[in-house]
């Protein structure tokens, strides 16, 4: 059955499209080894000196969750993963950008130059780098399903939840306390704000998602 109304039926019985690198068992063995070996390094980058609370950003901890959801040929699960830290991640690479070009943005990568290339310094840049571009790129000719919002939010909350129980709110880890923002917003904003933060920028990110893998099916269509 044909499920995109601008692409020729190409699903496998597992609803994937044939054509997709995520239905190459090679590619998905690569690229959840990538992810595998990024997480190994997040480990070691900061476990000396011991920094466990780091874990807790989403950034140094999802690798692992990529990889077991490629492995068991979860797309929408890679999908909604990537939604929870998609745009907060770009704006990361944006910024990083604007420092190496000697501009300046708002300061979120400052760390990077002022604390120098150290090991657990280069992992991160590698991190942020890789992640939100991988999970997106390696996805995108699959179509984006609802039940992928349903993993993201599902991640979201528990993720919150472990925040609010674990981190201390000085460190703001995943920007749950004050949004990342220097001068703080106080408990409306870990209330209230960051579930519904996380909604609104989990659904623009499912809407990158689905217009970008229309922009793939009717380039592909275009080339035949």
């Amino acid at each position: 059955m044909n499920t995109e109304p601008w692409l020729p039926s190409t699903l496998n019985a597992h609803g994937l499209d044939d054509r997709s690198l995520f239905c190459n068992w090679r590619w998905r063995l690569g690229i959840a080894g990538v992810f595998v070996v990024l997480q190994v390094l997040v480990v070691f980058a900061f476990l000396n000196p011991p920094r466990e609370y780091l874990f807790l950003w989403y950034c140094n901890h999802v690798l692992i969750l990529f990889a077991f959801a490629i492995l068991t040929r979860n797309a929408q699960m890679v999908k909604g993963l990537s939604y929870v830290g998609m745009l907060t991640q770009l704006y990361w690479i944006l910024d990083f950008t604007f420092n190496v070009l000697g501009l300046r943005l708002s300061g979120a990568t400052d760390f990077v130059f002022t604390e120098g290339f150290a090991f657990s310094t280069v992992v991160t840049v590698i991190v942020h780098l890789v992640t939100p571009l991988v999970a997106l790129l390696f996805t995108i000719r699959i179509r984006p399903q609802p039940i992928s919002l349903v993993y993201a939010w599902v991640y979201a909350a528990g993720l919150y939840t472990v925040t609010l129980l674990f981190a201390q709110p000085a460190l703001d880890v995943n920007c749950v306390f004050s949004g990342c923002n220097p001068t703080g917003f106080g408990g409306l904003w870990d209330l209230y704000l960051w579930p519904a933060a996380l909604i609104v920028l989990t659904s623009i990110a499912y809407a990158l998602h689905y217009g970008l893998h229309h922009l793939d099916a009717e380039r592909n269509i275009k080339g035949r």
